[in-house]
């Protein structure tokens, strides 16, 4: 399962920077610090560029992870409704 979670994650985490890198998310991404008053913008783009380092660093694992988790679950769901379905019709 680990497998098919890092492969999906490697395909969402593609298609998150591929969308970052589009033109529209470019220059929303520039101005949003700009309709901050003057003396929070500094602060504000600093905050954005802690969070692409951190993004950098954690996202993949992070969404490899949640990736698990969620095929874990579904795969937990699946047992246990095909448990039932076969109580109900041995009952």
């Amino acid at each position: 399962m680990s497998v098919l979670a890092r492969w999906m994650a490697r395909r969402l985490w593609f298609a998150m920077l591929w969308l970052m890198r589009r033109p529209v998310i470019k220059r929303a991404r520039r101005g949003f610090p700009l309709l901050l008053p003057k003396s929070f913008q500094q602060r504000a783009w600093e905050s954005v560029k802690r969070q692409d380092r951190l993004a950098r660093r954690y996202g993949l694992p992070i969404l490899i992870g949640m990736m698990t988790l969620l095929l874990g679950s579904i795969f937990v769901t699946a047992a246990f409704m095909g448990t039932l379905k076969l109580y109900e019709q041995v009952r």
